[in-house]
């Protein structure tokens, strides 16, 4: 790639400093910045695994390209052997997707795998066929491609959700016209619930699930079932709600460990951790060089970092689902803190929060709610109402 002599890093990441202004980044200011990176690494053995009954062969590091603004720092995870991302309509209100697009120009449509979701609409309100398929326009449109890889619907809590008619109408319908190649769902909360229903829908191919060193054994079990049915396993929130240690067992940073400790399931296809920077993309990427094995040490500093996040970090479970007499969806309130306080993603907290409706938390002067974990849900909540204060 040719390097633009008139454009400095310091000028490009300037212009990049807002996701508005990186999703139209130039392709000259992209090949500026990637001409500054470093050298490639080293040749080494990376780990390739196959996605389930698609027969894609995809890197165990995948990326996450959610909080991605920079479309350079995709680029450089393909260069160095990322061959699946991940998107999706909903991210960045549909700049995401864009600036996907814009990391892959010039590379062979073949050589990429792209997933991406689209939304059931608002919660608890009826999925429509036609909003469907008009989704998966605009994300094609978008990606600037013709068809993507897979195509999944987006954060399902209910076996309902998962075997609704209509949305798998559209699915076949877009399988049909050859604008996804393979379906999938996408799960937080209740994650053994949806699994079983992929599965039992004898429809989808993918299920991308939440998945990290504190996940539960029936969350665990249930992926692990799903991938013996034959479906693939893409696993996210490998990070653990993405917070940063507070003075790990001799300075050992646990990040690459914590995604260690998701390949090293073989039921795991691959992991699509969130990379926001080269140094993250080359750090995540030196976790797939075969053998993925984690070390006495890293097993320490996880059970060190694990002792300190306890009761700060929502494990999701969907325990709560149900406690508040005003129907409050306590754990997605959750999660959207997690995207604030762990990934310092205030922006996609608020989008998040809003995408939720009402939330019936401003109206109550206290909390019914008592977390299985120890969470203090009052203060979660309190949190949330600050950010879309």
């Amino acid at each position: 790639m040719k390097k633009d002599s008139r454009l400095s890093r310091r000028e490009f990441m300037s212009k990049t400093a807002t996701r508005a202004v990186a999703a139209g980044i130039s392709a000259q200011a992209i090949s500026a910045l990637a001409a500054e990176t470093p050298s490639p690494l080293p040749e080494r053995k990376l780990d390739y695994r196959t996605l389930g009954r698609t027969k894609l062969t995809v890197s165990a590091v995948s990326f996450g390209a959610m909080t991605t603004s920079d479309p350079a720092v995709i680029r450089r995870g393909v260069d160095l052997g990322v061959n699946y991302i991940d998107t999706a309509r909903a991210y960045m209100q549909g700049e995401n997707e864009k600036i996907v697009a814009k990391a892959l120009e010039g590379i062979p449509r073949d050589k990429i795998h792209i997933a991406t979701k689209i939304p059931m609409g608002q919660r608890r309100q009826p999925v429509s066929k036609e909003g469907l398929l008009e989704a998966a326009e605009e994300s094609l449109k978008a990606l600037n491609t013709d068809y993507v890889d897979v195509l999944s619907l987006h954060n399902l809590t209910q076996k309902e959700q998962v075997l609704n008619p209509d949305a798998i109408e559209a699915l076949t319908q877009l399988k049909k016209d050859g604008k996804a190649r393979f379906t999938g769902v996408t799960t937080h909360t209740n994650v053994d619930a949806v699994a079983d229903a992929a599965v039992e829908s004898n429809f989808f191919d993918v299920v991308l699930a939440k998945l990290n060193f504190k996940s539960s054994e029936a969350d665990i079990n249930a992926l692990e079932r799903t991938s013996k049915a034959g479906l693939g396993i893409v696993a996210m929130k490998t990070q653990a709600g993405g917070r940063q240690e507070q003075a790990p067992p001799e300075g050992l940073s646990t990040h690459p460990a914590r995604l260690k400790w998701v390949l090293q399931h073989a039921f795991v296809s691959n992991a699509i951790p969130g990379m926001r920077t080269i140094q993250e993309v080359e750090e995540d990427v030196r976790v797939m060089e075969k053998p993925v094995e984690l070390s006495e040490r890293e097993k320490a500093a996880l059970r060190f970092y694990g002792e300190r996040i306890d009761a700060l970090h929502c494990r999701l479970c969907g325990e709560c689902e149900g406690d508040c007499p005003h129907g409050a969806p306590v754990a997605e309130i959750n999660r959207c803190v997690m995207y604030a306080e762990g990934y310092g993603e205030k922006d996609l907290a608020r989008q998040e929060l809003a995408a939720l409706g009402h939330l019936p938390c401003a109206d109550c002067s206290s909390c019914s709610v008592a977390c299985r974990n120890r969470i203090n849900v009052r203060a979660q909540i309190q949190k949330a109402l600050a950010l879309i204060a």
